[in-house]
Formats: C-alpha cells, structure tokens, sequence
C-alpha cells in the first residue's frame, strides 16, 4: 500500500462492521496491510506426548541384548475465521468463512540390537553389532468450513454456524522403514583400528523391486604415536592417520511420490456459469524411483604439538551423489495439475569434492586459561551426469529460471544476462545498436539497465544469457574463543562465508512496478537524472525494459559475510559463600552483530531448493533473519 494513504477511513465514514472502517490504497491496487492483519483470527492448541523405555540384559557374559521402544505422539486442533467485509469493489469477501481442523502423528521406533566385546591375547580388541529396526511415521488430518457466518461475533464462529457451501476434507499418510544392521570394529593394541558395518535399508516411499537398497561401509586408523619408534621424539604430543569410504542412503521424497493422485477441483460450466465441485490429477507420480546413494571416501591427519597445546586436524573428502532425488519439470506431467507440474525423478549424479583444516590452541598461565580455535573449509558442487533430457533449470522467477545446472558444471549457478550500467542519457540508448544501427533495447529509455548483446547480433534474447554467479562460497572461516580468569569465563564465536554470490530477489521492491510501495530511500537511490545512479534503475510504472522482472547480474551480490554467532560471559559464585552450593550467573548475545556488504536483511537466511536440495541455492526471496537474542541466566548445582 502507498504511504500516502492513511490506515482508516475518515471516522464520519466509518460503520458497524470494523473490518469495513479500513481504507483503499489511494495510488495502487495492494490491499491494506492493516486491514489484512486485523481480519486474521486463527489459532490453535497442541498437546503431544514423549515415551522412551528399554530393556537389556546379559545373558551370558561379554554379550549385551537391548531392545528400545520410542513413540511420539502429537495433535493440534486449528480454528480459523475469515470475516465479511468491504472496503472497495476489488478489496472485499462477501462471504465469511468458518473452519476446524483437525491433525493428529503418531510416530513410532523400535530398535533390537545384540553386541559382543570381548579381548584376547591382551592386545586384540573386537566388538560385533547386529540388529533390526523398524520405523513408523503417521499423519491423520480432517478438516470442515462452511461460509456465510450470520455475524462476526466470536460465539458464531463455530462451523455449524455457516449457513453456505458446506465442505469437509481428510487425509492419512503414513510411511515405514525397517533396517537390519551389522557392524565389526577391531583394534590392536590400541594402534590399528578397522571398523567394517553393513545395513539393508527398506522404505515403504519406493515402489516394489526397489523398495530395498544395502549400504556398506568400512574405515581404518593407525596411531603412529603409539609406534615404538615415536617413543623418543619430541615433535608430536599425538599423530594418527584415518580414512574411510562407504555408501548411505537418502528416501527424502514424498511419501505418495510413486502414485498418480485424483483430487477434488471445481469447474465452470452450464447455461448458467456456476461452479461446481469435480475430480481431476492433482499429481502424476513415478513407479521407477530408486534409492539415492552418497558415496564418499575421505583421508585425514589429526596431530597434536608442544604437549597436546596446539591441535592440527587436516582432512580431505569426496562424496559421490548417484541417481539423484529431485521434483523436476517432465513433458508427460505438464499441465498436471498447472503448467509448471514437477515429478519425482533420479536425476542423475553429482560430485562433492573439498578439505577441511582444523587448529586449535590451548594454554594456562596462572589463574588464566585460555583457547582459540580456527576451523578453515572448502567444497566444490560438481554435476557429472543429469537425466540426458537437457540442463535442469529451477528457481521461479517471473516465468523465467535463476538457477541452470548442466553436465559437468558447476551446480546451482545463476544464469542470466549481464547488466552494463545504466543509460545515463538518449546518447547512450541510442548509441547501444547493432551493425545496422538498429537498437538493441527498443524499450529503453535515460535510467534504464543496459544489457549486453554478448553475440552481437542485435537482439536481446536467450542467446545473451551466460553464468552470472555462484552461491557456493570459495571459503568457510569458524573462529572460536574461550578465556578463563578465577571464577570468570568468557565464550565467542563467529562464522563467516566468503567468495559466495546471492541472488537478491528483494532488489526487486525498489521498482514500484503497478504502483506498490518501495523500500524506504529508494528515491533518493535510484536513477532519477544524468549521473545520479548507475546501480539503480530508474522507477517506472510499466518497466518496459523489464530492469526489475528479468533474471540479470543486477540481482546478483557478493554474499561474503563475517558473524558473530555467540558472545557470553559468565561469573561462578564461589562455593564458600554459598555452603557447597554452585551459583553461575551469565549473559549471552546471539547473533549480535553481521559484517558484510551485502543489502538484504540476511546474507545467512537463503532460499533452499525442494527438499533442501543443493542444485537450487542462493536466492534471497526476503527470508526471515535470523533474530538478534540477548539472555540473562542462572544455573544452580546442589
């Protein structure tokens, strides 16, 4: 809504209904905000319940039977009540509408292990794990609302009270998984240790012949400090190589992702155009989907110097993603249920490959004490082999797509057009033609973004697209500091990205487009006469030469970023004063403060793709920030 406009009609307008008192946006078609929030009225109640419980015994010495029942139960009843109103023609409901809906899960674990220790020789350590697990997750749902409430007073707003277009809803979904389990681990002498283990994973979200799927695994370690030959040297307080490889699995699709669904939709037709309620897809499903298997294999070093004061920890990994779990676009699904309709599908590999570096130090002088510890980490997305039918495009913006991933690319990058500058004048659109002399921007005019024809061949189209930025950061930075003086302690930690672009889709509030409202200061920032901006367009109604609606490096910023995640410091009453009793008090700031360049309100808070997917990343669509929390604690020990 236009800051012009006050949030209320003049009082001598006003009438018995409030939620007809708010007044219509005087220079655009956005509804009043204030009006919006004043008519919401749901709200729900929650009660749930946690049980554990376990048995285990010995029957014989050395081997251990232990079987663990877990259950969570949790239901919430949500009441909802939308009010008649009317403000203007285009801003009213002429119906209210009444609902309830009920939701009940209850999920379950079972888990039944046996595991044998035993050492011989004395220096010949074993341990042997088997067992079985079985998972359930269910969800029940119903739901009824009528419209046309006789009143808004909140003794009506029961759903017998609606008198019109009575409907009801309901939905149970449930999925299991069962597990069977094996492991060996083996170590001699404290110096060589093996760790072997297998499980067969069974969900019930895969169709039949491949519901089930068998991950192994294997590591190894060697403590060369406790080798004979490190017993008189004096570099190394502790040195150990490790390594590792093996296979898990991911069934992190919906659970109804194999089945074509049927549900209900309302169609226009007859003599007299009514509505009437019908069936029709609301979903195509995909009866060959198959588990999704990350392999990765890693090295690592871990070291320790000048008596286990200072601690280096180096690590090396790859993480191979084959047939790839995805929602992606498919010609058999398209116009079911909408234009954009997505199906589950292996999609096809990936590769992670990247390095982790650890150093930490810790030290006591006197009564102070004191660590520092830094964490430095890097990683590279690389697709090796999508699905064959072209790269997968995702990230809805404006009909178009951010994010273009392809075989052998770099994954998740924006793809887009390149912004030149700014026209500063007609001299500049006019000079931005091709070899003919035609322009290139037709619909451009002074404070309009200029784009780069990048095959020269004088129209602005597909063609001119090209990557345009990476969300994946060069470098991943931790920093954590802890300090201990007497009684006192003092805790912080930062973290921090840098080399990492984002896609500000927020930028686009600075348009005006159709008259909305923009973010504050953007007159003065935007282009508004010859060398005013040159990184803000012009404020245009239409926006001809879409400078806000088309996918461009004018969206695209450097997201690197520096924040200090926790700052505490505590103070421990000293027992003598409080007869044995411990007494700590402490004050701690989250999130307290963000160096960075970047403009949106959160360079942390990024859109992610379905289902957490690493293919669609690094799109601001103005998610929530993280909060800045400021806590006072008091902690006794008796």
């Amino acid at each position: 809504m236009d800051p012009t406009t006050p949030v209320f009609k003049p009082q001598d307008q006003w009438v018995d209904n409030e939620f007809n008192n708010y007044q219509r946006s005087y220079n655009n078609q956005e509804w009043n905000p204030a009006g919006s929030l004043a008519r919401q009225n749901g709200h729900s109640r929650e009660m749930g319940a946690i049980v554990n419980t376990y048995l285990q015994i010995n029957p014989i010495e050395k081997l251990t039977l232990r079987t663990q029942f877990g259950a969570n139960a949790h239901f919430r009843r949500s009441d909802g009540f939308t009010p008649e109103f009317y403000i203007d023609a285009l801003e009213q409901s002429t119906l209210s509408n009444v609902s309830r809906e009920m939701q009940e899960w209850l999920d379950w674990n079972w888990t039944n292990t046996a595991t044998y220790s035993d050492t011989f020789a004395q220096k010949h350590n074993i341990n042997v794990m088997g067992g079985f697990t079985a998972e359930r997750f269910a969800w029940f749902q119903t739901k009824a609302s009528r419209d046309d409430v006789p009143n808004n007073m909140d003794i009506m707003q029961e759903v017998n009270a609606g008198t019109q277009n009575q409907k009801g809803d309901g939905t149970t979904t449930y999925s299991t998984l069962v597990s069977y389990l094996g492991r060996i681990m083996y170590n001699y002498d404290n110096r060589y240790y093996l760790t072997a283990s297998i499980r067969a994973d069974g969900s019930s979200r895969f169709p039949k012949g491949n519901k089930y799927a068998i991950f192994p695994a294997v590591s190894a370690s060697w403590r060369i400090i406790s080798e004979s030959f490190m017993q008189d040297q004096e570099v190394f307080s502790n040195l150990k190589l490790r390594g590792g490889w093996g296979r898990v699995g991911n069934q992190n699709i919906d659970n109804d992702a194999t089945l074509t669904l049927l549900g209900q939709a309302d169609y226009v037709f007859g003599s007299t155009p009514g509505r009437v309620p019908g069936t029709m897809i609301s979903g195509v499903g995909n009866n060959q989907l198959q588990w999704e298997t990350v392999e990765d294999w890693n090295v690592g070093v871990d070291m320790s110097f000048l008596n286990s004061r200072l601690g280096v920890t180096f690590e090396y990994f790859q993480k191979k993603s084959s047939n790839m779990l995805y929602q992606k676009q498919n010609i058999f699904a398209i116009g079911y249920p909408d234009w954009n309709s997505t199906v589950w599908m292996n999609i096809g590999s990936m590769k992670a490959s990247g390095w982790e570096l650890s150093l930490n130090w810790q030290d006591k002088v006197s009564d102070f004490s004191y660590n520092v510890g830094l964490n430095l980490s890097a990683v590279k997305n690389r697709a090796i082999k999508f699905s064959g039918d072209g790269p997968i495009q995702t990230g809805d913006f404006n009909s178009d797509q951010i994010i273009r991933n392809e075989d052998g690319g770099l994954i998740s990058r924006f793809y887009g057009y390149v912004a030149d500058g700014i026209f500063q004048n007609w001299s500049e659109v006019y000079a931005h033609t091709n070899e003919h002399g035609e322009l290139v921007q037709d619909n451009a005019q002074p404070g309009d973004i200029r784009f780069k024809d990048l095959n020269h061949d004088g129209v602005l189209d597909e063609n001119d697209k090209t990557w345009i930025g990476n969300p994946y950061p060069d470098l991943m930075v931790g920093l954590n500091l802890g300090f201990n003086y007497k009684n006192f302690d003092f805790t912080a930690n930062f973290y921090g990205t840098f080399g990492n672009d984002i896609f500000n889709k927020t930028k686009g509030l600075y348009s005006g487009v159709s008259g909305q409202n923009v973010w504050a200061g953007t007159l003065e920032k935007a282009w508004h006469g010859e060398g005013t901006s040159n990184d803000i367009p012009r404020l245009s109604y239409n926006d001809l030469n879409q400078n806000y609606t088309r996918v461009s490096s004018f969206f695209v910023e450097d997201g690197s970023y520096m924040r200090c995640k926790l700052l505490q410091i505590g103070y421990t009453l000293p027992k003598k004063l409080l007869r044995g009793t411990e007494l700590r008090l402490s004050f701690s700031a989250q999130n307290p403060f963000t160096i960075t360049g970047y403009s949106g309100m959160d360079p942390e808070r990024l859109q992610i793709g379905n289902n957490g997917s690493v293919i669609e990343t690094g799109i601001d669509g103005i998610a929530y920030p993280n909060p800045r929390t400021f806590l006072f604690g008091i902690d006794f020990k008796f």
